[in-house]
C-alpha cells in the first residue's frame, strides 16, 4: 500500500520542535505558549515522551479516543492505542525496524502495525488510523483530531 501522506503530513521531527504559524487557540499565545495548529489537539509533551520508560504514551484525542503516541529517533508518530485483533495495548507493544520505517507489534500477538499509516503487514486491507503529528516550538506534541489513514470497512 503506498503512502497516501504527502511530505507535509509526514510525522514531525521532534529535534527540530516546528514551528508553526497559524494561530487557532485563541489567548494561547497571550500567556507565551505557542497555538495550537487548526484540527490538531496538544496530547502530551516531548519531555514526557523522552522521560517515559518506552519513549510513548497512552493519550486521549477528543477526550475520548485512546491513541498510542510514540517518539522513536527523534520523530513522533500516533496510531490507535488499541489493536482491532483481540484488544492488545499497541503502546506496550515493541519496535522493529520495517526497512526504514518504524512498525509496532500488537504484545498480544505480534501483529506488525506501520506506525506511518497503521496499515498491519501481516494482514493485506486491515490496520489501524494513523494521526498527523506537530510538535510545538514550547515541546507540546499536537495530534491531528481526524486520522490521516482509516482502514478499509469490510
Amino acid at each position: 500500500m503506498a503512502d497516501k501522506r504527502s511530505d507535509e503530513s509526514k510525522p514531525q521531527s521532534a529535534s527540530s520542535a516546528a514551528e508553526v504559524s497559524e494561530s487557532t487557540a485563541g489567548n494561547a499565545s497571550s500567556i507565551g505558549v505557542q497555538d495550537v495548529p487548526k484540527g490538531f489537539e496538544r496530547v502530551c509533551t516531548l519531555k514526557e515522551l523522552e522521560t517515559s520508560d518506552r519513549k510513548r504514551k497512552k493519550c486521549l484525542l477528543n477526550g475520548i479516543m485512546s491513541i498510542a503516541v510514540f517518539l522513536i529517533e527523534g520523530k513522533t508518530w500516533a496510531i490507535d492505542a488499541t489493536c482491532p485483533h483481540q484488544g492488545g495495548k499497541l503502546e506496550l507493544g515493541d519496535i522493529e525496524d520495517g526497512g526504514g520505517r518504524p512498525n509496532v507489534l500488537c504484545p498480544r500477538h505480534g501483529w506488525c502495525f506501520r506506525l506511518k499509516d497503521g496499515y498491519c503487514e501481516d494482514i493485506s486491507n486491515y490496520g489501524v488510523s494513523a494521526y498527523e503529528t506537530v510538535v510545538l516550538s514550547d515541546g507540546s506534541v499536537c495530534v491531528s483530531q481526524h486520522a490521516v489513514y482509516q482502514p478499509p470497512i469490510e
